[in-house]
């Protein structure tokens, strides 16, 4: 029988803008956040929300993550580890979490596993899905806080499809 009992929904954001100049950063106190990490119950309601500026966001939003997804898996094992008698006939329930920001750290992260996916993987991923990303990266340039990180341009300069088309900066 499969194991079912850890479950954690991943959700893309709920609409509403990641800047906000008056909300105050809850790492240093600072006026203006770019991101956000929100924890929510089953249903997709949020349960649990933090706003963070872009120096706080890197540490803040690592700290948070691993504080749920732990936090998921101790109830999971928890309950598997139930003699069967006295376990519920439910795992315990799904939750869920979002992380968004404005900030360049996810994009970085992804652009490097794309290239080293691309570069060293036997079925890398195809130059026009590449494509695809290195053009969706730079319609959403605008978005984010700060210049185009040098890990970002060189996945744009690399696998963008019109190498005319100057980088985001």
């Amino acid at each position: 029988m499969a194991d079912n009992s850890h479950a954690t929904v991943l959700i893309a954001g709920d609409g509403r803008p990641v800047v906000d100049p008056n909300a105050t950063c809850e790492g240093c106190g600072a006026r203006g956040t770019v991101g956000r990490a929100v924890r929510s119950d089953a249903t997709g309601q949020p349960i649990e929300e933090h706003q963070f500026c872009a120096d706080c966001w890197p540490e803040w939003s690592a700290f948070y993550r691993a504080r749920w997804q732990e936090a998921v898996r101790r109830a999971s094992i928890a309950w598997r580890d139930r003699a069967p008698e006295n376990r519920a006939s439910t795992p315990p329930l799904a939750s869920g979490m979002w992380f968004e920001s404005a900030t360049w750290h996810g994009v970085i992260d992804f652009v490097q596993k794309l290239t080293l996916q691309a570069r060293y993987y036997r079925d890398p991923p195809p130059r026009d899905v590449l494509g695809r990303v290195a053009s969706e990266i730079r319609a959403k340039a605008h978005e984010k806080v700060g210049p185009t990180p040098i890990e970002v341009r060189a996945f744009l300069a690399e696998f963008g499809r019109d190498g005319s088309d100057a980088p985001a900066s």
